[in-house]
């Protein structure tokens, strides 16, 4: 028994269509399985170490407010997390003012 459902919807590949697609039947099917429970997915602002020539590079701007907005239609919360393999936090980053910039977007 679970009170929520937190299906991984990390970027595998560059093609937004793509992720839109992988990302949506997730979510669809997490609520066909659970109706009455919460959809909280994990989402990672950097691409999947499986993304090929482009894992762990960080999405750009666009794609990640896609990826928030998207999330934001269809489901209860989001899980935000990243990998920062030593990497020092600089809160200019640009996923990060992204982030900043559709939570005072939709701010209730």
């Amino acid at each position: 028994a679970v009170d929520i459902l937190c299906p991984s919807l990390y970027a595998l590949y560059a093609d937004q269509q793509r992720w839109d697609h992988y990302a949506i039947e997730n979510i669809l099917e997490a609520r066909r399985l659970a109706p009455t429970k919460k959809i909280i997915p994990f989402l990672w602002p950097q691409y999947h170490t499986n993304a090929d020539r482009k894992a762990l590079q960080y999405l750009d701007s666009e794609f990640w407010l896609h990826q928030l907005t998207t999330v934001y239609r269809m489901c209860d919360g989001v899980i935000i997390w990243r990998i920062a393999d030593g990497e020092k936090w600089d809160a200019s980053i640009p996923w990060y003012q992204a982030t900043l910039e559709f939570m005072e977007r939709f701010q209730s």
